[in-house]
């Protein structure tokens, strides 16, 4: 969702008669929001346990669900001596719209998961990184970001690096093989996620 979207909901949060399109585009990101809400339950809060305590990306999500909830937090909870990092992240959000809290969540939940993540973003992806980046490359300017996208692109579309993989003494080939070597047991999918969010992030860098 861009800014634009939500500087449009904020214009027009207070009229007394919310336009037919403001209503549409409410009854969206309320959707769109309660869609992220279950791939987060689903998907990530499972990973924290005793073990994996909580990080920033946690207490932001658990921040903006109550922002986006509840509003301003006031009265502290019964457990606010067990939540106390939890809610010193919600009442640092004290005068955000619902709404507004709402499109947070949105966008920081599809930086984690993939919500709403398809095949076609991961080859347009590529087709990007082909046309756009690659041809910048010189010898001399190859990167980690380039063998980072080689080996997520590889455990993407063909798995597990082979044990019968051939070894190159070349400098260049072995990097490559180390970088597809590290993505053993990852899943196609996720490394298709892994590889789009690389590449929009190498993009964006040559803009």
């Amino acid at each position: 969702l861009s800014e634009c979207l939500f500087f449009f909901v904020l214009l027009f949060l207070h009229m007394a008669e919310p336009s037919a399109d403001l209503k549409t585009f409410l009854v969206y990101l309320q959707r769109k929001f309660d869609k992220c809400v279950n791939a987060v339950a689903t998907e990530l809060l499972p990973k924290y346990t005793e073990s994996n305590p909580v990080d920033d990306d946690y207490l932001s999500l658990w921040a903006l669900y109550h922002q986006a909830t509840r509003g301003d937090a006031r009265d502290a909870p019964e457990d606010h001596a067990e939540k106390e990092k939890e809610y010193s992240a919600w009442t640092s959000l004290a005068g955000l719209s619902q709404e507004r809290a709402m499109g947070e969540y949105i966008k920081h939940a599809q930086t984690l998961i993939a919500v709403d993540f398809t095949e076609e973003d991961f080859d347009r992806a590529v087709a990007e990184i082909t046309t756009l980046y690659l041809p910048t490359l010189t010898e001399a300017s190859t990167t980690t970001d380039y063998y980072e996208l080689y080996g997520l692109y590889k455990q993407a579309t063909a798995g597990d690096l082979p044990t019968t993989e051939p070894e190159d003494d070349t400098d260049e080939s072995k990097k490559k093989l180390e970088s597809w070597a590290v993505r053993l047991g990852m899943p196609k999918q996720e490394a298709m996620l892994l590889y789009t969010r690389r590449a929009s992030q190498v993009l964006q860098a040559l803009a």
